[in-house]
């Protein structure tokens, strides 16, 4: 679980270890730049939700202080948003259906 670990981290509260359901950001985030090991997304050759919903968070708080940078995360968050269809989206979204 990402966003509680992100919490701990912008409250700068160490993660009760044994007792919480999560792990620390930088932990949380080596195992995802283990699995981009893998492919260009999370499970690998296959675009999926998972990449919607981590990829456009990476991508919208990559420079933010918060995120710890990494090479690997920021490629695939910049490769998830340059997708034709987060185009559309964004347009979407914009413009309403």
């Amino acid at each position: 679980m990402l966003k509680p670990a992100f919490v701990s981290k912008f409250l700068n509260t160490p993660v009760p270890r044994g007792t919480a359901g999560w792990a620390p950001v930088e932990e949380a985030l080596a195992y995802i730049e283990g699995l981009l090991v893998n492919g260009p997304y999370l499970l690998g050759k296959e675009f999926s939700a998972v990449d919607i919903l981590y990829g456009t968070t990476f991508a919208m708080f990559k420079n933010a202080p918060i995120m710890p940078r990494s090479p690997s995360i920021a490629d695939y968050a910049d490769r998830v948003v340059a997708r034709s269809a987060f185009a559309r989206a964004q347009e979407m979204d914009a413009t309403g259906p």
